[in-house]
């Protein structure tokens, strides 16, 4: 089993523990989606595109799988991070670090 598929089952697992209600297929796409996003080091779908370790030839293959997983509207991001964030915010908080938040001015823009 490669690294890649390592890290994407131990999200697997992170994320089966957080979102126990998610179902086994989202899990397992998402898992893998994000594994390959480490990975890559970036969040451009081409490029996680060539970095997905699927067993097809081209490229653009690979691209169709990962589309709708990312646009799937089951999958909820806010939803889907939630629990993380919750459960690092509190760690951080049990020993005493510092929690920096960045806004994204884009979204708070939009309100006004």
């Amino acid at each position: 089993m490669s690294g890649l598929l390592v890290l994407a089952d131990s999200v697997g697992r992170e994320l089966q523990r957080l979102l126990p209600t998610q179902r086994k297929t989202q899990r397992v796409n998402l898992a893998l989606v994000v594994a390959t996003m480490l990975d890559v080091r970036s969040a451009n779908l081409m490029d996680l595109a060539a970095g997905l370790p699927r067993p097809v030839e081209r490229i653009d293959m690979r691209f169709q799988w990962i589309w709708p997983v990312v646009m799937n509207p089951l999958i909820k991001p806010d939803d889907v991070i939630a629990p993380f964030a919750t459960e690092r915010m509190a760690l951080m908080a049990e020993q005493g670090e510092p929690l920096v938040l960045i806004l994204d001015q884009t979204k708070i823009n939009q309100r006004h």
